[in-house]
């Protein structure tokens, strides 16, 4: 640049043709109050993406299970779900019924959904049909597995193998094994066949089958885009997305997060007793808390009751040196 004015009129006029492609969110604040650099933006991708996450809450038709069907012996819906806690049952139970595309459990660490989701998964493995486990992360969809003994990947890896350039890698080696069958002889038909056989099952490891309930872990880390292209994969597959996570917990890097925006339809335990929630997409919500008794204090388990009774400790030792002199 030539000089500053220069510099200051290239920049103008790259914010400039980026606000335009953009979605200005805060319209309805007054201009006059808003500090400059805190305008909202978004951009139609994004909010294309937030729309299939709500309709597909509100999506009904998918796999479930009627409620009057839960008391017929051939479920065996004690065996599956009587271990677990009047709340967690409950919210197993809602999951199954809801015959909604996707549903959302939100609760935080301690609350007992790795127990909810074990034994949904056998039921629901045993009675409706398959289970498969995605994660945002290689250590949540592997500790996944461990817990619930289903096949279980990181998000990105179902996206690049079901959709991305995996996918397309086979639909070219697909392809390729067509014209091959097609100008060969009879030993290049027989070889090109079978290396379509091939690809057709290595693709069928990446695809939702009609039925299958598709567990995404630690949903809160993430992002939009990620689980709207799962949830249109499980549409096109009448498979149902069951979220996980929690809402209070640190989001995702990537543009939103849509557990974020979960609004509770049931409170299955209280704010402040383990929680464990079904609950359906929607816009931002308060939390409901159930009033503690008067006069019944809250106990504290763990560090943070170790951090609090510390600085006592410490006062206690504190007067002790004073009282002797030291």
């Amino acid at each position: 640049m030539a000089s500053p004015e220069e510099r200051r009129a290239l920049l103008s006029a790259i914010t400039s043709e980026a606000t335009a492609a953009c979605v200005q969110l805060d319209d309805n604040r007054d201009p006059a109050t808003r500090r400059v650099g805190e305008s909202l933006y978004t951009s139609t991708e994004l909010l294309v993406a937030e729309k299939v996450l709500i309709d597909a809450a509100e999506a009904d038709g998918f796999p479930h299970r009627a409620r009057a069907m839960l008391g017929q012996p051939a479920l065996r819906t004690e065996q599956h779900l009587g271990a677990l806690a009047a709340d967690q049952r409950a919210a197993a139970e809602a999951v199954v019924t809801s015959g909604r595309l996707l549903d959302v459990l939100v609760g935080p660490a301690g609350s007992g959904k790795t127990s909810t989701l074990a034994a949904l998964t056998t039921f629901w493995g045993r009675g409706i049909g398959p289970v498969v486990g995605l994660a945002p992360s290689a250590t949540a969809a592997r500790a996944l597995a461990e817990s619930l003994g289903i096949p279980c990947e990181t998000t990105a890896k179902w996206l690049h193998e079901s959709t991305g350039d995996g996918g397309t890698a086979r639909a070219l080696r697909y392809a390729d094994a067509i014209a091959r069958e097609a100008a060969g002889d009879f030993r290049e038909m027989r070889a090109a066949r079978e290396e379509q056989w091939r690809v057709r099952a290595e693709q069928d490891k990446w695809r939702f089958s009609p039925g299958q309930l598709v567990i995404v872990d630690e949903a809160s880390l993430a992002d939009t885009r990620t689980l709207a292209a799962i949830v249109e994969q499980a549409r096109a597959a009448t498979a149902k997305v069951l979220l996980v996570g929690d809402h209070l917990q640190r989001g995702s890097v990537d543009a939103r997060r849509g557990v974020r925006h979960a609004r509770p339809s049931r409170t299955h335990r209280r704010a402040h007793q383990p929680l464990a929630v079904q609950p359906a997409v929607g816009g931002p919500r308060e939390p409901r808390v159930a009033p503690r008794a008067p006069g019944r204090a809250r106990r504290l388990r763990g560090p943070r009751r170790d951090q609090l009774r510390r600085p006592r400790r410490h006062a206690r030792h504190r007067d002790q040196r004073r009282h002797y002199g030291q």
